[in-house]
């Protein structure tokens, strides 16, 4: 599940106890996760909710996230072309495996950043 933004993009749904969350950068192509939802949050996700230009009062406040290594995953759509043609903000199982394979043989976050 991730957040999206666009007029045709469909909502992931609810999110619930134990939901996978992946944050996808449009503008530096970076995927950043797995987020685990540790609460269940708004009905939906709000499209763009962790965008930085939102107002401090978007749904994704209201959901509780924990992680254990995150990791970040540059150039993410030449591996994952779904991040770039999208229609729904949920993955299916394929996609979320996918993801989780290449994150997790992407760099940690935190060394990402240096």
């Amino acid at each position: 599940m991730f957040t999206c933004v666009g007029e045709d993009a469909k909502s992931a749904g609810e999110v619930r106890v134990g939901s996978l969350i992946f944050l996808y950068n449009d503008e530096t192509d970076s995927l950043l996760g797995p987020f685990t939802a540790l609460s269940e949050g708004a009905e939906t996700l709000d499209a763009g909710a962790w965008r930085g230009d939102i107002d401090d009062d978007s749904a994704s406040q209201n959901v509780k996230l924990e992680w254990e290594s995150l990791h970040s995953l540059a150039k993410a759509s030449e591996q994952l072309p779904f991040l770039k043609e999208w229609k729904s903000c949920a993955l299916t199982t394929t996609q979320i495996q996918r993801s989780l394979d290449l994150l997790n043989e992407a760099p940690l976050f935190i060394e990402a950043r240096k």
